[in-house]
């Protein structure tokens, strides 16, 4: 069971090491600019603000870490504790995080994708109070479209109860040690099946229920160039 948390020190972690491969540019997405700010910068910013973060790390590729730092500074992030280089592949980013957060003596990670730039406070501080009670918490919606399974991606095998479906997004939080506990588990026969940490956690400690909190609908995912359109919009909101 997790602790009370004005006793736990909990790190923001903004991971913006990824190579969006599905988002044509001269640089990474998380970058680029978005209503006047690089796209990272938009999460840390919302780490900054809330009173639930101790520190804030950011996990970018490798080059990138001096632009990241004077953009930080620019904006003002003081709750910065690490600027750290991330791998090819998430849990490689993830990895990173744990390092950070094992030796800066934190009890709590909030993992966040950088492409998931309009994170708000409300977020933050819902994943926080269900980290009172459980070692695993997502920010997360309820499906709203009719979802189809396939096998064999031509016809439908079967239409589950949408009432049953959440959209998964991020934040996912965890007590620390949970988490890297599940990481210190990996075998990649599992991890391959895994989509995000939550999914870790589930894999390789069965027994760790993973709690869902409202997400936020402005929490849309930076894809495709065209998503930009959509987050413009939703800024302006």
């Amino acid at each position: 069971m997790a602790e009370n948390k004005k006793t736990k020190k909990t790190l923001g972690v903004v991971l913006a090491a990824g190579k969006g491969n599905r988002f044509t540019g001269d640089i990474p997405k998380q970058f680029v600019e978005l209503a006047g700010k690089t796209v990272f910068i938009h999460s840390a910013l919302a780490f900054q603000s809330s009173e639930h973060i101790d520190g804030i790390a950011v996990v970018v590729p490798a080059g990138y870490e001096d632009e990241v730092k004077a953009t930080l500074a620019r904006f003002g992030v003081t709750k910065t504790v690490a600027v750290a280089v991330g791998g090819a592949e998430r849990q490689d980013s993830v990895k990173a995080a744990l390092d950070i957060g094992l030796k800066g003596r934190f009890d709590r990670v909030l993992l966040h994708d950088a492409a998931r730039p309009l994170l708000s406070k409300e977020v933050i501080a819902r994943l926080c109070d269900a980290l009172e009670t459980f070692c695993a918490a997502t920010a997360a919606l309820p499906v709203t479209d009719t979802v189809a399974v396939t096998e064999n991606g031509e016809t439908i095998a079967a239409v589950p109860d949408r009432k049953t479906l959440w959209q998964i997004q991020t934040p996912q939080g965890f007590c620390l040690y949970t988490l890297a506990e599940a990481y210190a588990r990996l075998s990649p026969e599992i991890l391959a099946a895994c989509t995000d940490d939550c999914g870790v956690v589930r894999a390789f400690l069965p027994d760790e229920p993973v709690a869902l909190v409202e997400g936020d609908r402005k929490l849309q995912k930076l894809t495709y160039p065209e998503d930009f359109a959509v987050l413009t919009a939703l800024v302006g909101e």
